[in-house]
């Protein structure tokens, strides 16, 4: 009984391709029946209660996500951030959990990182630990940039 389940990936699915691939299909979908939906008819939309309570509801629960992803922005920079400018940051995060993901699932996948190019990293001295404001590229803080305008 369990030697079936010791050879799938997450105890559905075959190995972590099958798993994108499936992840990859619910996404498009989402997102294209997201772009059928016609802004056009959205006030008449939201004359019927049932869906006026669950775009709301959604609407609170999407809100809650954004206010969790902000709180590993410093707050203060935050409330001084423009809309496309805390879009940006969002983006941004989404970039990195979603690189995190990719490699959590390699290393589930059993894909690791040649020896020799980590060999290398160590050889190489790095010229960040030569600056005078030492810079923290660890992944509990996502990257701020210094320069606003180009």
């Amino acid at each position: 009984m369990s030697s079936t389940n010791s050879t799938k990936f997450l105890d559905l699915f075959n190995d972590v391709d099958e798993y994108k691939q499936a992840i990859c299909t619910k996404v498009v979908d989402v997102i294209r029946t997201s772009n059928r939906l016609g802004m056009e008819n959205f006030d008449r939309i939201m004359t019927i209660e049932f869906c006026h309570d669950r775009i709301n509801q959604l609407s609170a629960r999407i809100l809650h996500r954004i206010y969790q992803m902000k709180s590993h922005i410093q707050s203060s920079d935050w409330d001084q951030l423009d809309s496309d400018e805390k879009l940006e940051q969002l983006v941004d995060i989404n970039d990195t959990l979603f690189e995190r993901i990719a490699s959590a699932l390699d290393d589930a996948d059993g894909l690791k990182q040649s020896s020799v190019s980590t060999v290398v990293r160590q050889v190489v001295i790095k010229p960040q630990l030569k600056f005078k404001h030492k810079i923290d590229n660890s992944t509990q803080i996502p990257f701020i940039p210094k320069i606003r305008n180009k």
